[in-house]
């Protein structure tokens, strides 16, 4: 009987056991605005990542701060895959084929406060015509606005350090590109404005097109040198700008072409 006990005992241990390691192991609690337009991660900082849009307007305004518990918090972040769309609800990073073309989205306006675009951010949302983004932001991240098929025209405003790599690849209607930072170029990521040729293999498949035209500032056209950036790439054993040489050879800077 006593064996038995025991038994009985230890089983209920172990079970409390488990259930104290599934619950510590289970996901946190997602956390929607009261609005119920976004789901949010509050950082003990203080600030607010909106991690995902649940909406479904044409034209939304990504607000710079949300009321938790009676208190405002700012947003800093807009997050990784937040206009996203996904078939099956996984949130799987890496198998394309869960991801769709959002085709609904239409205009964006970034509000000012908010520093950071994550990752796939606004990945094949193909339907998006106009994004506003604040002078507050530093940063655009990799995959952000990739396949952006009906995006025209992007300024990056002063402030802006970083442009991810593909950030704008297959943005095929894209022609204008505005950079106004001064003093230094901002970090450039590889092929971040490039089109893509399916039909082509390997590197083939990767063009600049020859409507893609950038404007910067005037004071500014003397960042744009391709020997400079090679120098610069040479002495910091960094490849930080080397990629602008790429869209200065395709001649993509109508002001350089017209000062030469």
């Amino acid at each position: 009987m006593k064996k038995t006990l025991k038994k009985i005992v230890a089983v209920l241990v172990l079970a409390c056991c488990c259930a104290a390691m599934l619950a510590a192991c289970g996901e946190e609690e997602v956390k929607v605005t009261s609005d119920g337009l976004w789901q949010y991660t509050l950082a003990t900082d203080g600030t607010v990542t909106l991690d995902k849009y649940l909406g479904q307007a044409a034209e939304v305004v990504v607000p710079d701060k949300i009321t938790i518990d009676g208190t405002d918090h700012a947003v800093a972040k807009l997050g990784d895959a937040a206009f996203m769309k996904i078939d099956d609800g996984s949130s799987r990073w890496r198998d394309r084929e869960t991801y769709t073309s959002n085709k609904v989205l239409t205009k964006v306006t970034v509000s000012e406060g908010i520093k950071s675009i994550g990752n796939m951010t606004f990945y094949l949302c193909s339907a998006l015509t106009r994004v506003d983004l604040p002078e507050s932001l530093t940063s655009i991240g990799d995959f952000a606005f990739f396949g952006c098929s009906a995006l025209t025209e992007i300024t990056f405003p002063k402030a802006v350090k970083n442009i991810g790599a593909y950030s704008f690849r297959a943005c095929s209607a894209l022609t204008t590109v505005n950079v106004l930072a001064e003093g230094t170029l901002p970090d450039l990521g590889d092929k971040a404005f490039y089109l893509v040729d399916e039909n082509a293999s390997g590197d083939d498949q990767y063009y600049i097109s020859p409507s893609l035209k950038f404007f910067v500032p005037e004071q500014s056209l003397s960042l744009y040198n391709v020997d400079a950036i090679e120098e610069e790439r040479r002495e910091t054993k960094l490849n930080n700008h080397r990629y602008w040489s790429e869209y200065i050879n395709a001649k993509c800077f109508p002001q350089l072409n017209a000062a030469q």
